[in-house]
């Protein structure tokens, strides 16, 4: 039921390690359920038991991984009965996860949801505040409006979004052919996507990139200058080349 604890390794970030943790927790099917029913309205015990359907004292030990994880918090407020007062639950944390796995990449990003642009966006919806302000009927009726708005540009984005993807993986497979065609080595081909994918600044950078010894890497990118073509290998290692016997 618990979660192990995760711990750093050397190329790790703490970034990672949360990511890391937050996808063990939300891997329960209960606790997607429970966050999925807090994102809604806070509630307290229970409230969300008799939702959840499931013993209490499972609940129970999934809302201490939760609130210990920060994805959820508690706060108190006066029971209207007269007893004592009420712990509800809410959540606490506001992130998008995004996955994308193809055969010739895999990535994962973990961000905070920010109003960054908040502002701007309130700007945009000029009438936001006006509107939604004494007249709630009105109220309701505009932020149906607003809301069936951004659905439409947030679903917009993720098509577009998914159509650089695939073209970003019709990039990588071509990459591959042209590694291939080039006849690269496993560790050659490696060192060629780094400086496609990260566009490290100096041979220094593409090391730590790598994570080898520089000896290692400086065979490899030699082997590559030999076997690219005239001007070709000087303008792709430029920044590298100068290392090179």
């Amino acid at each position: 039921m618990g979660t192990r604890n995760i711990k750093p390794t050397m190329d790790m970030s703490i970034l990672d390690i949360e990511t890391n943790i937050i996808l063990e927790i939300i891997s329960s099917k209960t606790r997607r359920k429970i966050l999925s029913i807090l994102s809604e309205e806070p509630m307290y015990f229970n409230q969300l038991a008799k939702k959840i359907d499931i013993g209490q004292q499972s609940i129970l030990r999934h809302m201490v991984i939760l609130e210990k994880s920060g994805l959820i918090e508690t706060y108190e407020e006066r029971s209207n009965l007269g007893g004592p007062n009420r712990k509800y639950y809410k959540v606490k944390s506001s992130f998008n996860i995004n996955v994308s796995l193809s055969k010739d990449s895999f990535s994962l990003v973990n961000k905070e949801i920010e109003e960054i642009g908040y502002k701007d966006t309130l700007t945009f919806y000029k009438d936001f505040e006006s509107k939604t302000k004494d007249d709630a009927n009105n109220a309701l009726i505009y932020l149906r409006e607003i809301f069936l708005d951004i659905e439409d540009q947030i679903n917009d984005l993720e098509e577009r979004t998914n159509h650089l993807r695939a073209m970003k993986q019709r990039v990588l497979s071509k990459l591959q052919a042209v590694c291939e065609g080039i006849k690269l080595d496993s560790l050659e081909r490696n060192i060629i996507y780094g400086i496609i994918k990260r566009s490290p600044k100096n041979f220094e950078e593409l090391v730590h990139i790598m994570d080898i010894d520089g000896r290692d890497v400086n065979t490899a990118v030699t082997s590559i200058y030999q076997k690219l073509e005239g001007s070709r290998r000087k303008n792709f290692l430029r920044k590298y080349a100068c290392l090179q016997t």
